[in-house]
C-alpha cells in the first residue's frame, strides 16, 4: 500500500526506526468487530487501492484474522518487490478475492469445516444433539449420552474443548453436572452473536463453543493460499494470469463488480484456489509464522495480571464446581488496575511505545508489553473474547480475556511512531458490549440501563446515546474510556489522532443475510478526513463526504 505523493512521512521499521522520505507512508488501524470481519475486507481493499500497503498495522479481536490475511498478501511475490502502483493494483484485488474465496468454499464439497469460520454452519444441528444428550440423560442412558456427544463432537458440530467438561460429567456419571453443561451448552448457542454483558451471567467462565487454536490453523491455510508460495506450476500459471488480466480491471470496483463485468477473473481465481488446494502441504501454512514477516503488526489483547489472575483461575474453579448457571453474578475483581490493555510485538518497538505512550490517556496508561508471538497464539487468544471463550490462562502470571479492549489502536500506533494512521472503523461509539465487559472487570461507573444492547427499544436508545455520548460527565473511568461527548475521552482521542477515518455501517448489514452488501458498502464507505490532516493532500481521500463525526 505505498502511493507517490506530496508527502514524506515517517516509514516505519519494527526494529529500526529509521525515517525516510517516501511516498503515502501510513500505518492502518483496524477495528475488531466480531463475525462482521468481512467488512474489513472492503475497507482495506479501498485504502491500499488508494495509498498502497501500510507501513504497519495494529488491532485485536476479529482484526487479528485480516491483518494476517493481509501481511500473507504482502508477502506474495508477485507483489512484494513490484513498483508502487503495480502493489496497490494486485494487493486490493487479492482483498477483493477474499469474497471469491469464500464462495469457493462453499460450493466445494471439500473443507467443508471453513463454512463454520463465517457462520454458514447451521446452530439447529448443534441444538438437536443438544436435544438428544438431554433425552439419553433424562432416562440415565449413559451410553447413549456419550454416544451421541462423539458423533457430535466427530461431526463438527460440537468443538471438542467446548464438550470436554461434560464428556468428564458422562464419564463420572455425575447426573446434575451433565445436565448443568448440556443446559450451559445450550446457553452459549443462545447468546452466540448477541454478546449480553449484562445478563450473561456465566460470560467469563462457560467453555465455548469456537476452537480457536483450531481456527488459527485454518486460517494458516489461507494465508498460506495467499501467500503465493506455492510452487506448483499450474497454481503459479493462474495466479499470475489472475493479476496480469484482473489487476488494472478491478480498480474502483468491488469484487461482484469486477467478475460480472470480468468473468474470467473468477475462473482465474478458481484455478488457483483449486490447484492450490490440491496439492497443499504443511510448509504452505503460515500460522507458525511471527508477524513482522511482510508488514511490523501490533496485536492487542486484554490480559489480567497479579491477584486479579489469581482471581479469575479460582473464579473458573469454583464455576465448574458449583455447576451454577448464575455463579457469576458476584464475580468481581478485587483490583480492576490490573486490568491491561496489552500488545504483542517485537520487545524493541513495544518498549519504544511504552516510554512515548500518552499516560493521561485513560486507555493508553494501561498499556502492557506481551513480546513476541507466533500468529497461532495471537489468533488462538485475541479473537477468544467474552461470550465466545472463558478466562484462559495464558502463562503462570497471566489470564486472556480477548482483544476486546482497545478497539481504536491509534495511539499504540502514534507511539511506535507513526505520523499518519488511517483507522478503519464503523459509524457510532465503542459497542456497548465491550463497555459491558469493561463495566464488569473495571467497575466502571455506567449505568447498565444504558449499556443494554439486546432488549428492544432500549437498544435501539442506547445505540443514538453512543453515538452523541454523555456531555454531562467529563471524569468517571467510562466517561475517560468511552464517551465521544467527552474530547479528552480514549475513544474521541483515538478518532482526532487519526489522519484518515474509513467508516463503515456494518451493523445494518448482518454477516449471515447480507454478506456481499456489508462487504460492498466497507468498499464504498467514506473517509473522514481532518483538515489539518497531511493525508488531506490526497485527492482521493478528500473529496470524500465524512462518514465519522471526528
Amino acid at each position: 500500500m505505498i502511493k507517490k505523493s506530496l508527502l514524506s512521512l515517517i516509514s516505519i521499521s519494527m526494529l529500526s526506526f529509521s525515517v525516510r522520505a517516501s511516498g503515502a507512508d501510513y500505518c492502518m488501524g483496524i477495528r475488531g468487530n466480531g463475525d462482521s470481519e468481512p467488512a474489513h475486507w472492503g475497507a482495506m481493499a479501498r485504502t491500499v487501492e488508494q495509498l498502497g500497503l501500510p507501513k504497519a498495522m495494529a488491532g485485536g479481536s476479529s482484526a487479528t484474522y485480516s491483518m494476517f490475511l493481509l501481511e500473507a498478501i504482502a508477502s506474495n511475490p508477485l507483489i512484494k518487490g513490484q513498483s508502487e502502483e503495480i502493489q496497490k493494483e494486485r494487493a486490493s484485488l487479492m482483498i477483493k478475492s477474499l469474497l471469491g474465496f469464500l464462495t469457493e468454499i462453499r460450493e466445494t464439497k471439500s473443507w467443508n469445516d471453513m463454512g463454520l469460520l463465517f457462520q454458514t454452519a447451521s446452530n439447529a444441528k448443534v441444538g438437536g444433539v443438544l436435544k438428544k444428550l438431554g433425552t439419553a440423560l433424562n432416562i440415565k442412558n449413559w451410553m447413549l449420552a456419550h454416544k451421541v456427544l462423539k458423533q457430535g463432537t466427530e461431526l463438527g458440530f460440537i468443538d471438542s474443548h467446548f464438550a470436554a467438561p461434560l464428556f468428564g460429567a458422562i464419564k463420572q456419571r455425575n447426573l446434575k453436572m451433565a445436565k448443568f453443561y448440556v443446559q450451559q451448552m445450550g446457553e452459549t448457542l443462545s447468546v452466540l452473536g448477541r454478546f449480553d454483558a449484562a445478563r450473561d451471567q456465566n460470560l467469563f467462565f462457560r467453555k465455548g463453543l469456537v476452537n480457536f487454536e483450531k481456527v488459527a490453523v485454518t486460517f494458516g491455510r489461507i494465508a498460506g493460499f495467499y501467500a503465493g508460495q506455492n510452487k506448483n506450476r499450474f497454481v503459479q500459471h493462474y495466479w499470475q494470469q489472475f493479476v496480469n488480466d484482473c489487476a488494472d480491471h478491478s480498480v474502483g470496483k468491488t469484487w461482484t463488480e469486477l467478475i460480472a463485468k470480468h468473468p474470467y477473473c473468477r475462473t482465474l481465481f478458481h484455478g488457483a484456489f483449486t490447484f492450490h488446494f490440491q496439492s497443499e502441504d504443511k510448509n504452505l501454512h503460515l500460522e507458525e509464522k511471527q508477524p513482522g514477516f511482510a508488514i511490523p503488526v501490533l496485536a492487542s489483547n486484554t490480559v489480567l495480571v497479579g491477584t486479579a489472575a489469581q482471581e479469575a483461575m479460582i473464579g473458573l474453579t469454583k464455576y465448574h464446581q458449583q455447576s451454577s448457571k448464575v455463579y457469576g453474578k458476584g464475580f468481581s475483581l478485587s483490583n480492576p488496575e490490573e486490568v491491561k490493555f496489552a500488545y504483542w510485538g517485537p520487545d524493541k518497538a513495544l518498549a519504544r511505545i511504552q516510554s512515548r505512550i500518552d499516560r493521561t490517556d485513560e486507555k493508553s496508561r494501561r498499556f502492557f508489553p506481551l513480546g513476541p508471538a507466533t500468529w497461532k497464539t495471537i489468533l488462538k487468544f485475541s479473537p477468544a473474547e467474552p461470550g465466545l471463550a472463558p478466562f484462559t490462562r495464558m502463562n503462570e502470571k497471566m489470564v486472556s480475556v480477548g482483544g476486546w479492549s482497545d478497539l481504536h489502536p491509534v495511539q499504540v500506533l502514534k507511539a511506535y511512531g507513526c505520523s499518519d494512521v488511517v483507522y478503519l472503523t464503523r459509524e457510532g461509539g465503542e459497542s456497548l458490549f465491550a463497555q459491558g465487559v469493561a463495566k464488569r472487570l473495571m467497575k466502571l461507573e455506567r449505568d447498565w440501563d444504558l449499556l443494554d444492547n439486546v432488549t428492544p427499544g432500549k437498544m435501539e436508545r442506547n445505540v443514538e446515546l453512543n453515538k452523541v455520548g454523555d456531555p454531562s460527565d467529563m471524569t468517571s473511568k467510562w466517561s475517560k474510556l468511552y464517551n465521544l461527548g467527552n474530547p479528552k475521552s480514549s475513544i474521541k482521542r483515538a478518532l482526532h489522532g487519526a489522519s484518515a477515518v474509513l467508516c463503515t455501517d456494518w451493523n445494518a448489514y448482518p454477516v449471515r443475510e447480507k454478506l456481499v452488501e456489508l462487504i460492498d458498502t466497507s468498499y464504498r464507505s467514506p473517509f473522514s478526513v481532518p483538515e489539518d490532516s497531511r493525508l488531506a493532500l490526497q485527492p482521493r481521500l478528500s473529496s470524500q463526504k465524512a462518514g465519522c463525526t471526528l
